[in-house]
């Protein structure tokens, strides 16, 4: 026996059932962050919220828009919208609203030129990347290039800060090739952390204590850049200047969810000199900002920020 509904009964069931799908939240697959080469992915920390943005095929005219959140332990975010606009020189050209993390929305690109890309979560922030439109597939040999000549260096230096709960932990790094890097801290009790590898031994202490000694899995090797392991979405976002000089800016993702990791990179093809900052969100509520400074004389070029869950 069939049954028939009047117009009214219809919009009732219709609102009910979009109801229903609204409270069951996102799918994985909306989730899913893409490493499809079709578009690029950026990424940044926005208080303790990882936010990573995707915009295909992030050329001219129509485009595709998703953000996806992550919190400090790395889990997705379901419930927390965000809106992306796109401005050139301070006005803004279009917008759209995303009621949640995963979904789809078109932003139009006007025409070529260099835009900032901007977005805004719903329970305050944002994150701002300058992106000259169209992104362009990066040359399939820059990265080897660029490992090449990184791998060449034979020294550097790393200033990072690990905030945990209410302390900031402030590390100094010094590294030399083939295997041994230095580290010190400050410890919550005020006291100077050091340690020392050489190869597979350590050695750590506090302040006027005794060396401690220990053996690690295996040795260490310094440097080992690996940029053309397994890259995806590789583009261009354009060119800015590094130390004065040229550098072109490139956007890529690297490895595999969920420890993927979200580079932007700075590199100057003239004299390879290198600089490298580096940010990260890390388990347990711990953000990691770590900056590399490189000497002039070094054979490499590269400014470095680096997004990802730990």
């Amino acid at each position: 026996m069939s049954k028939h509904y009047d117009g009214q009964t219809m919009a009732r069931l219709a609102l009910v059932t979009a109801l229903l799908l609204a409270a069951c939240g996102p799918s994985a697959s909306e989730l899913a962050p893409s490493l499809a080469d079709t578009g690029v992915s950026l990424a940044q920390n926005v208080g303790a919220t990882l936010a990573i943005v995707e915009l295909d095929p992030a050329t001219t005219g129509r485009n595709t828009v998703r953000v996806l959140l992550r919190d400090a332990e790395g889990k997705q975010l379901t419930g927390q919208g965000s809106r992306v606009s796109l401005l050139r020189a301070g006005r803004e050209l279009g917008a759209v609203t995303l009621d949640r993390p995963g979904e789809r929305r078109t932003l139009d690109v006007p025409e070529a030129a260099a835009y900032e890309l901007r977005v805004t979560l719903a329970t305050g922030g944002s994150m701002t990347f300058r992106v000259e439109f169209p992104a362009k597939p990066a040359d399939p040999q820059l990265l080897a290039k660029l490992d090449q000549a990184m791998n060449a260096l034979r020294g550097l230096r790393e200033a990072q800060t690990l905030t945990s709960g209410t302390f900031v932990y402030t590390f100094h790094y010094d590294y030399q090739a083939p295997d041994r890097v230095r580290f010190t801290f400050i410890t919550p009790d005020g006291l100077l952390h050091e340690t020392v590898i050489v190869g597979a031994r350590r050695y750590d202490r506090d302040g006027p204590e005794a060396w401690i000694e220990s053996d690690l899995v295996t040795a260490s090797v310094v440097p080992n850049f690996t940029y053309a392991a397994d890259p995806h979405r590789v583009r261009v976002l354009g060119h800015e200047s590094l130390d004065g000089s040229d550098a072109v800016q490139v956007a890529l993702v690297e490895g595999a969810p969920p420890l993927e990791r979200y580079y932007r990179l700075w590199i100057e093809h003239r004299s390879w000199r290198a600089d490298h900052s580096d940010a990260a969100l890390a388990r347990r509520g711990e953000r990691r900002e770590t900056r590399q400074e490189f000497g002039p004389s070094l054979a490499g070029a590269l400014r470095q920020d680096a997004y990802y869950v730990r």
